[in-house]
This record gives structure tokens, C-alpha cells and sequence, in this order.
């Protein structure tokens, strides 16, 4: 996460629909951050990670500044993801 000073992590499951159904919308965002790294963790396969992030429900989205996080938000509706996203830019702009 360090590598880059923006990072998004996107907290999903291979059984999670909305996960799947989001994930345009999540990528033509990320095509407006070229900057911005994005990981995708699998809480099935990472459980000690989501634990940690307390990740409640799927799919949860978390902005990092370096190590440090910022923001998160969770869910797979449309408004939820361009303000996170929305939340992102406005970060990088600073």
C-alpha cells in the first residue's frame, strides 16, 4: 500500500453479485485516477485482513494515504461508489 501515495482497496467475494455487478462502474472511476493503485482482497481467502478492517459487509471499498486510511464506504450502489470515488479525486487534487 505504501508504494503509491493513494491507494483503493475494493473488499469483496467471489459469491458477491453486487461485487460483480460494480465493478464497471469501479473501473471507469479508477480509469479517471491513473495514480491511484487498487487492490481487491477476497474476505473469504483473507479473513485476518477484513477482521482488521472490520469489514462487515460486501462489498466495502477503503481509501489509503500511504499506510494511513482515510475513508471507506460500503455497498454496491451507484451514489456510494462516485462519492467514495469523488472523495478520492478530491483527495489527489490537494
Amino acid at each position: 500500500i505504501a508504494k503509491n501515495k493513494f491507494t483503493v482497496v475494493k473488499f469483496t467475494a467471489k459469491w458477491c453479485n453486487p461485487c460483480k455487478n460494480c465493478q464497471p462502474l469501479v473501473e471507469e472511476c479508477l480509469k479517471l485516477l491513473p495514480g491511484v493503485d487498487f487492490i481487491t482482497i477476497d474476505i473469504d481467502d483473507n479473513t485476518g485482513i477484513n477482521s482488521y478492517y472490520r469489514v462487515k459487509a460486501v462489498p466495502t471499498f477503503w481509501a489509503f494515504c500511504y499506510k494511513d486510511p482515510m475513508f471507506t464506504a460500503e455497498g454496491s450502489d451507484e451514489k456510494i461508489i462516485l462519492d467514495f470515488f469523488q472523495k478520492v479525486a478530491d483527495e489527489c487534487s490537494k
